[in-house]
């Protein structure tokens, strides 16, 4: 009985073992087939990130970008902002006077000359350059009254002026109309010289900005974009004629007596991918961060720094030291997010205002009411970056999110339920 039992059992453990075997086989065949699945992904994802997805995401890294254009019809035109600056930056008698003839000069001057004649840095630049309703006056369309320093009320619109310390243009005036103009009409600025004859200036240049990108000014620093400039003076005919009626000294002042200037403007509206909303915010983090004793402005900077003028050489020479070290950083303060560049061109007219004074007028209009804009865009933007990215997963491995999303989702419930 026994025997038979041992016999019986024998049997029932070979079966058992036969049955092992195919399930052994097949249990090596599944994982030999996911092997085999795990090295093709391995390979297709290598693929791809080889030979596509590190390019492409290294060119979308480079921040590389176009611009579009389109034209737009604008009848009401914003005007620039006029900057008027006299040439030579500093009047020829207060040189030869004092004895300078630059603002790098000041700048240098270590001995503090300017302390001979009981002026500061600030007050000997102001005496030097040509001033605001002293040397030269302005008026704007048919009215009587001459613009002032900040804001002027002309027929219920504004105009702003502000006097511009700079660097290599003397004290330069800015007038901002804050209004706009009708593509047909003209404005009309005019201009009058009250210098003594010693100090009639050689020419007048005009810069033409708008109404947040004209902080180039301060340096002569335009690394994005240029403005229209126009430099009033006689041509060289006109100057040979002068001088054979015997005005050699006076070429501009006899100049200005029987011309004007018509200047035809036209105008496009530039869109940047990065920019500072406000320029003097971003210029004020930056002076702060200069490490000097006294914070303050060295001559130029006057309208946009809440800082005294610095009074003496060592504070001048710290500041001024700290601007052209940090020219990289101020650089990134002149780009503005969206700006408007101004075209001119310029003829003599027959208009003047009085042959008794050297006085002349500009008159400004619009070619076109047709605005160009110009819109700088990503070549690889972030949703391109995504969308090709992502297609290609799909090619190479079979990846999408739903898929993705729906086995985490499983695997979620499988584990908790």
């Amino acid at each position: 009985m026994l025997l038979v039992m041992d016999n019986n059992s024998k049997e029932s453990d070979v079966h058992k073992e036969a049955k092992k075997i195919p399930s052994v086989f097949k249990c090596l065949q599944i994982k030999k087939i996911t092997l085999l699945k795990v090295m093709m992904y391995i390979v297709l994802l290598t693929f791809f990130v080889q030979y596509y997805f590190r390019d492409y995401v290294g060119e979308y890294l480079k921040g590389r970008s176009s611009y579009i254009t389109e034209t737009k019809n604008q009848h009401q035109i914003t005007l620039p902002n006029v900057i008027v600056c006299i040439d030579p930056p500093f009047k020829p008698s207060m040189t030869e006077k004092y004895g300078y003839s630059f603002a790098s000069q000041l700048w240098r001057d270590g001995n503090e000359t300017y302390k001979k004649f009981n002026y500061s840095t600030w007050q000997m630049y102001q005496e030097l350059t040509y001033r605001l309703r002293k040397d030269v006056k302005f008026k704007i369309g048919s009215n009587k009254k001459q613009l002032r320093e900040g804001v002027n009320l002309i027929k219920n619109r504004s105009v702003i002026v502000t006097s511009l310390a700079t660097y290599r243009h003397g004290m330069c005036t800015m007038i901002q109309p804050n209004f706009h103009l009708h593509s047909n009409d003209r404005l009309k600025l005019k201009i009058y010289l009250k210098t003594k004859a010693s100090d009639l200036p050689e020419s007048i240049n005009l810069f033409l900005t708008s109404n947040n990108a004209w902080h180039g000014m301060f340096f002569d620093d335009w690394p994005f974009f240029k403005p229209a400039k126009i430099n009033l003076k006689p041509s060289k005919t006109l100057k040979k004629k002068y001088q054979e009626e015997n005005l050699n000294n006076h070429f501009l002042a006899a100049f200005l007596k029987k011309h004007g200037y018509t200047i035809k403007l036209s105008m496009k509206e530039k869109h940047y991918l990065q920019g500072e909303d406000n320029f003097k915010d971003c210029f004020s983090r930056l002076v702060s961060q200069f490490n000097c004793t006294n914070l303050c402005y060295p001559l130029i900077f006057n309208d946009i720094l809440n800082l005294p003028a610095c009074e003496g050489y060592q504070d001048l020479r710290c500041m001024a030291d700290n601007f052209f070290n940090t020219r990289k950083q101020r650089t990134t303060c002149l780009k503005p997010k969206k700006t408007l560049i101004y075209q001119a061109d310029s003829f003599y007219n027959a208009e003047y205002e009085n042959k008794k004074t050297s006085s002349f007028i500009l008159s400004f209009r619009f070619l076109s009411p047709m605005v160009e804009i110009i819109e700088e865009i990503p070549e690889i933007g972030f949703p391109s970056l995504v969308g090709s990215v992502g297609g290609s997963l799909g090619l190479f491995i079979g990846f999408s999110c739903y898929t993705f999303l729906s086995k985490i989702v499983d695997t979620f419930f499988a584990y908790c339920f």
